[in-house]
């Protein structure tokens, strides 16, 4: 079981279920096409927040995985020529539209190079770019 991962999941549910119950009483007011309009817009954007907030908690445990993001950063070498400057800040697009910033996180035990784990943070920011695994 992947602990940190339950955990941010937890979070962007919660943050789903108060925005969504936020919203309910202003939604059973709704009684003209443009506010129902509004009203699915509205909805589609705090969807969307939810998916890049899961998104970024599933790539992060995927990161976790040494022999996974080595086996990337090889598959891309070999497909792509593509090299690695080493572990950095990285912007990801989300097929919802929105971006996950992950930046490396230094732990104590890791203050070697090549030793970074991610972390995600500001889902909510816009720029965009690749996987961590592609340098």
């Amino acid at each position: 079981m992947d602990a940190p991962l339950h955990a941010q999941l937890d979070e962007v549910i919660e943050a789903l279920r108060d925005e969504v119950h936020q919203q309910a009483e202003c939604w059973s007011t709704i009684r003209t096409p443009s506010a129902l309009f509004d009203f699915e817009q509205g909805l589609q954007a705090v969807l969307n927040k939810s998916h890049t907030g899961i998104v970024g908690a599933v790539l992060e445990a995927i990161h976790r995985d040494r022999n996974f993001v080595t086996a990337c950063q090889n598959q891309s070498r070999l497909q792509g020529g593509v090299y690695s400057d080493g572990w950095r800040d990285v912007w990801v697009l989300t097929l919802g539209g929105q971006h996950v910033h992950l930046r490396p996180r230094m732990q104590n035990s890791q203050r070697r190079v090549g030793r970074n784990t991610y972390e995600n943070s500001d889902t909510n920011t816009a720029q965009g770019s690749t996987l961590f695994c592609v340098g």
